[in-house]
């Protein structure tokens, strides 16, 4: 999650979908899927390059959604 929100405070869309992508894995390895709609979405915007895309709120949205199950 640090990784993640490394690159959203730096803006670095290409990283943000790298990181989102790993996310998307290893959430779908743990049969999260629910969850793991928030990682694609994050990798999704980020590999199309999208600046308008609120990608802090995503991110607070993927650990909010990982605190409750933790």
């Amino acid at each position: 999650m640090h990784e993640l929100e490394k690159r959203v405070r730096r803006g670095e869309i290409q990283d943000i979908a790298k990181v989102g992508h790993k996310f998307k894995g290893a959430l779908l390895n743990l049969g999260l899927e629910d969850i793991a709609e928030i990682a694609l979405r994050i990798e999704m915007e980020g590999n199309a390059g999208n600046h308008e895309i609120d990608y802090g709120e995503l991110t607070m949205d993927l650990k909010e959604q990982l605190t409750e199950i933790l």
